[in-house]
């Protein structure tokens, strides 16, 4: 029964996971982010293609996809037999998962900083403040958004131990960093070869 509730919110979690805002504030441009810069259906190949405001609107509503997700079962208590972080790890899961492969785009999704940075904030703020300021500081000292997304990352784990969150939470931050390391590897050759996108440089 356990099992099965969650799977319900990790699934949940999908479904929420796989509503993509890059394309979703692209369509209203009447263009398609796929087809436009890197082809990644993210906040930052909108700012790069479309422009600033329509890229901010895609991290808000990537970011807000996790946050308003975990904190409505963080709040709502859904379940007396499984702890309600346990359920939002479960609901974050499938919502990155969504996020990645996207039932609703074909399974092509984005990279997941956002979505992660919002569902951290719900489960570990102390995590997720530090992390985006590490990121904020990153950028604005390179230039680079992978740069700043791989030190976010990284943040991720080392973090969450420091500030004493459940095992359960400090797996998961291994997850995120994972992932996002995985999803950043074209990114990491193109910084080691410096072709890499840099932001006010090009």
């Amino acid at each position: 029964m356990n099992l099965c509730a969650v799977f319900s919110f990790a699934f949940l979690g999908y479904l929420v996971g796989s509503i993509l805002f890059a394309r979703v504030v692209s369509y209203f441009y009447k263009v398609d982010i796929s087809k436009l810069g890197s082809g990644n259906p993210g906040a930052t190949n909108v700012v790069r293609t479309i422009g600033k405001c329509a890229g901010i609107l895609a991290f808000i509503g990537d970011f807000s996809k996790s946050f308003v997700l975990v904190m409505l079962i963080l709040r709502m208590r859904p379940l007396d037999t499984i702890s309600d972080a346990d359920l939002g790890i479960a609901a974050l899961l499938g919502v990155v998962l969504g996020h990645h492969f996207p039932i609703f785009f074909k399974f092509k999704g984005g990279k997941g900083v956002a979505v992660t940075m919002g569902g951290i904030a719900a489960l570990m703020p102390g995590t997720a403040i530090i992390g985006i300021l590490l990121w904020c500081v990153i950028f604005h000292a390179t230039g680079f958004v992978s740069a700043a997304s791989l030190f976010f990352a990284l943040s991720l784990p080392i973090t969450s131990f420091a500030f004493g969150y459940n095992m359960h939470s400090v797996v998961l931050a291994i997850a995120m960093a994972v992932i996002i390391f995985w999803c950043h590897r074209g990114n990491i050759r193109r910084l080691w070869a410096g072709s890499e996108y840099r932001f006010g440089k090009q």
